[in-house]
């Protein structure tokens, strides 16, 4: 074996291009709305836009409720326009028991009914419909 003396280089030259990086759906600067979150059940660690119209006293999408001394602490409803109270057009969204919860559910949060928030969790079945489970972090949008 012989020792190297001069190492072997390259020059490079990167170039630079003018288009931006692809932006991948279900990410935080691309985040699904709901009925796009419905569709795409079974993806995980991924962002849902939606505005919060409401939450469950009961344990299926029948239950759903705007009226704010009924909901569960443990949930809320999501949609893509404010006001909406068809079932087929909301989402409900788990609020396991954390900072999440104590920051996005409506008993504690009255002024939250309407207010536009983005949520990262995995979609998968609850409240018998699609849905939003294990929420890992969120965004409430001022407007």
């Amino acid at each position: 074996i012989t020792p190297w003396i001069t190492p072997p280089s390259a020059t490079v030259t990167a170039n630079r291009t003018e288009t931006p990086p692809p932006v991948i759906k279900g990410s935080k600067r691309d985040p699904y709305t709901v009925l796009q979150a419905k569709e795409a059940q079974g993806e995980t660690n991924v962002w849902v836009k939606g505005y919060i119209v409401g939450g469950f006293s009961g344990t299926s999408i029948g239950s759903f409720t705007t009226n704010l001394s009924e909901v569960k602490i443990s949930n809320i409803a999501i949609a893509d326009v404010q006001n909406e109270t068809e079932t087929a057009k909301i989402m409900p969204v788990e609020l396991p028991d954390s900072s999440i919860r104590d920051t996005l559910n409506l008993l504690s949060n009255p002024g939250n009914l309407n207010k536009q928030v983005l949520i990262k969790g995995d979609l998968t079945t609850y409240y018998s419909a699609p849905g939003l489970k294990n929420p890992k972090d969120y965004q409430i949008n001022s407007e």
